[in-house]
């Protein structure tokens, strides 16, 4: 990516960063269910949920300055995906599967196991929920220097500041409502309830941007939608976890779990450049505050758990 001289190299950098890093979301996402009890998944998935979030500011308040040469800023950021995965590699140790029986290396059979979840109608209505909010609030990450600049109107040095500003009140937020969110989820073992609610809070987030255009408005929404959102990735993600069809497929399973975040981050911009041009910022900011709000529904028909 640093290095495309046009937009088609451009494109095929991004495929390939984000082919890997799904690849990567999926391996870690499943050790929770492989190595965590249920009565605690509300807190690790905090503790996931947190540090993606986390990882996001960072990379914000990294970036920032390399808004004039976006460049140099891709290589220093590409150093830190490689030693997190060395270090995760070394330090969660998987045990051995030699004793394990070898599944047929038949294409019938490998074909088969690509296959998504059959008869598993919650763990849909949880990933379609995960796409829709996913879909609002990627609206909103994929053109936050835009409306830095172009909707509150502030220079090269002015949307620095503001962008790690609101960072920083993100990562905040999203600790807290992280931390709050998956114990409290544990402790009733209720997760839907918390859904409703963290759903509510990202998608009312946006509305201080509808309702004012002031550096002040970003830094709140981050604020508010960063505690929403640390309490949905703890709470939806022990959800999703817990309405998996087959213990022994988990991983292909979350896979198309993780597909729902990354076609919500590929439809996002496209789905903002339409609303903008056809109604300005203020549309793109109440559609994105009603795909958010309006996923908690996608909640609702799920029976198998509280």
């Amino acid at each position: 990516m640093a290095v495309a001289q046009s937009v088609f190299m451009l494109l095929v950098a991004t495929s390939v960063v984000m082919m890997a890093f799904s690849a990567q979301l999926v391996a870690t996402t499943a050790v929770i269910p492989d190595r965590v009890p249920e009565a605690q998944r509300g807190s690790l998935n905090a503790a996931l949920g947190v540090g993606q979030l986390i990882g996001l500011a960072l990379g914000l308040i990294i970036s920032s300055p390399f808004i004039g040469n976006p460049g140099k800023g891709a290589l220093c950021i590409a150093v830190v995906p490689t030693l997190a995965g060395l270090i995760f590699v070394m330090v969660a140790r998987e045990q051995s599967n030699k004793d394990v029986p070898r599944l047929p290396a038949d294409t019938a059979a490998v074909l088969k196991s690509l296959l998504p979840p059959i008869a598993a109608l919650d763990f849909y209505w949880a990933v379609s929920a995960r796409f829709f909010i996913v879909l609002g609030t990627a609206m909103l990450l994929s053109y936050q220097l835009y409306i830095v600049t172009d909707y509150l109107r502030q220079d090269q040095a002015g949307a620095a500041m503001t962008l790690r500003q609101s960072a920083v009140a993100y990562v905040a937020g999203a600790i807290i409502g992280g931390a709050l969110g998956g114990p409290i989820s544990d402790r009733f073992r209720r997760r839907k309830p918390l859904t409703y609610l963290s759903s509510f809070l990202i998608g009312a987030s946006i509305l201080l941007l509808l309702g004012w255009s002031e550096p002040w408005a970003m830094i709140g929404y981050k604020a508010v939608n960063g505690f929403g959102y640390g309490i949905y990735l703890a709470v939806h993600g022990a959800l999703a976890t817990e309405v998996l069809p087959n213990p022994k497929t988990r991983g292909k399973d979350l896979g198309f779990l993780t597909v729902a975040n990354t076609l919500g981050g590929i439809f996002a911009p496209m789905l903002t450049a339409m609303a903008v041009r056809l109604g300005g910022y203020p549309s793109m900011f109440a559609l994105a505050a009603f795909l958010c709000i309006g996923s908690a529904l996608l909640i609702v028909p799920i029976r198998s758990v509280r």
